[in-house]
């Protein structure tokens, strides 16, 4: 898993409200397990955020010490080709979920 220590961040909310000292970037369901387990156990507040089209709503004096953006969350979890069906992680695009839509003959309809 991919983290990203600094002052100023991708992460951190627009006015600077937030400046999180960490910022992580888990692949599997186990890394963001990992990080949660790390919250609890050191009792640190923290955001979750998406690939940062929308940041989360804070306020002024709120902790942040950590976030967790679901951006390089991209795999396929289940495909069920003839019931079309699909299952994704949150942080995969419409456009490479177009992708896999497509090596099948499939398409997405928006």
């Amino acid at each position: 898993m991919k983290t990203k220590t600094e002052t100023s961040n991708p992460a951190a909310v627009a006015g600077g409200v937030c400046q999180p000292n960490i910022v992580y970037y888990p692949e599997t369901i186990n890394d963001v397990s990992h990080v949660m387990k790390l919250a609890v156990r050191d009792s640190k507040r923290g955001h979750i955020c998406g690939k940062q089209t929308q940041m989360p709503n804070l306020h002024i004096g709120e902790e942040c010490t950590w976030a967790l953006t679901t951006r390089d969350m991209k795999n396929v979890i289940a495909y069920d080709v003839k019931d079309l069906t699909i299952t994704i992680q949150a942080g995969m695009t419409l456009a490479e979920l177009q992708s896999i839509a497509n090596a099948e003959h499939q398409y997405l309809q928006l």
